[in-house]
């Protein structure tokens, strides 16, 4: 039986390596070769245009996750206005909920992460 792969998991050498090679050609991401522990590693790290295409794409998800938990919320007082005139049992989808709420975490992490950057660069 195989297991899922975990958010800690890492895809396989092999299968990064046409997406890092796209986004170096995009000029996203740039390749540094380092010797770590007697180990010749590549290191990528973002460029100036990909930091700014994944701010856009922050501000996009971010978006998203407020209009899906709006939309969740609404849901949700609807079940319990209803479950208050007792036409229904309050069912509130509190799964997905929680998964939208990591994710609305997780992007506010990214964010803070980008404006921190930001703030160190107009500082220098």
């Amino acid at each position: 039986m195989r297991r899922s792969p975990s958010a800690t998991s890492r895809p396989a050498p092999a299968a990064s390596t046409p997406w890092l090679r796209e986004l170096s050609e995009e000029g996203l991401i740039e390749e540094e070769a380092v010797i770590e522990s007697g180990r010749l590693r590549k290191v990528y790290r973002l460029t100036d245009k990909g930091w700014s295409a994944l701010a856009d794409a922050l501000d996009v998800a971010k978006a998203i996750t407020e209009n899906m938990l709006h939309i969740i919320n609404l849901a949700a007082e609807r079940v319990r206005a209803r479950s208050a005139q007792g036409t229904r049992k309050p069912c509130v989808p509190a799964e997905v909920l929680n998964h939208l709420y990591r994710l609305e975490e997780t992007v506010k992490r990214l964010s803070r992460a980008l404006e921190e950057r930001a703030c160190r660069e107009e500082g220098s």
